[in-house]
């Protein structure tokens, strides 16, 4: 039975007028009527006896109706749950990428104090490293990747541009090339050189080669073991990829160093589902690339 004529019969019950309920229903008397026809139908008794004097509910149509009571009662509730719910849902937008780089997540963060100047926005926010995002960003497991676009895009996916990161190294303070100025990509002929694990991370470490190899560095890149922390495990080796200015986390002794030469750069970009249809994960994206493009992005 609808819902709708549960609150029909309610208000019959309460009004025994055809006339009085289906004005407070802002329906006509003969829908009202025929409403009331098709649940006695479906229930198989008289709910109301109805004659050109009066309407009165049945002994049956007095117990039946007052449990209707609860029933639409049970269903405004759990409705008005299922929509705060969806609500929340909505308002919550899930952003992956290497937000340990404290310029990103700062972005982040800034845009989206901006949208809930707006609207209602509850960001979850992803450190993902330099893992490939387009999949999972597909696949449903965020809603916004600030992340890196290499050579091949996604005609799935909706790229803007934020800014570039030059290529860097990360080293002991030992190291020889830890002082070297400039630095450049020929600086690095010849030395050890480590990455992050080959896992989920395929495009990016093809990204890295070819801008290897369009140098001519020929030294092989050393992936580390899955789940490993990607930094210099020897005094002879170094960290090979984007420049990252946060290593010093790992301890006072690592030297984080970007690349002088930028032939080669990382392509920084903000991207989501070019089906979203979400009003705050669009608002959140276009917040993104306006702060990205108003901010000082510098070492």
């Amino acid at each position: 039975m609808d819902i709708s004529y549960c609150e029909e019969l309610s208000m019959l019950a309460e009004c025994l007028s055809f006339r009085k309920a289906a004005a407070r229903l802002f329906i006509t008397q003969s829908t009202l009527s025929k409403h009331v026809t098709a649940v006695e139908r479906e229930v198989g008794f008289r709910i109301f006896e109805r004659n050109t004097q009066k309407v009165s509910l049945t002994e049956s149509g007095a117990v039946f109706v007052e449990g209707l009571k609860d029933v639409v009662n049970s269903y405004e509730t759990v409705l008005r749950e299922a929509r705060d719910c969806q609500a929340d849902r909505d308002a919550t937008v899930r952003v992956m990428g290497p937000l340990l780089n404290a310029q990103l997540a700062s972005i982040v963060s800034l845009a989206a104090s901006q949208v809930a100047e707006r609207r209602a926005i509850k960001v979850s926010m992803a450190e993902v490293g330099v893992r490939d995002y387009e999949e999972r960003l597909i696949g449903g497991d965020a809603d916004v990747a600030v992340g890196f676009r290499y050579a091949e895009a996604s005609p799935e996916l909706c790229y803007e541009h934020l800014f570039c990161l030059p290529f860097g190294i990360a080293c002991h303070a030992s190291h020889p090339l830890a002082e070297r100025h400039p630095l450049s990509f020929s600086d690095l002929a010849g030395a050890r050189m480590m990455s992050y694990p080959m896992e989920e991370r395929a495009s990016y470490h093809a990204f890295v080669r070819e801008a290897k190899e369009r140098h001519h560095l020929h030294t092989a890149i050393e992936h580390l073991d899955p789940d490993a922390l990607c930094f210099p495990s020897t005094t002879d080796s170094v960290i090979f990829g984007v420049h990252f200015p946060d290593y010093s986390r790992f301890g006072g002794d690592i030297v984080a160093r970007p690349l002088d030469d930028i032939t080669d750069v990382f392509d920084v970009c903000v991207v989501c589902r070019l089906s979203e249809d979400n009003e705050t994960v669009l608002d959140l994206f276009d917040a993104i690339v306006d702060c990205a493009r108003n901010t000082d992005i510098s070492d």
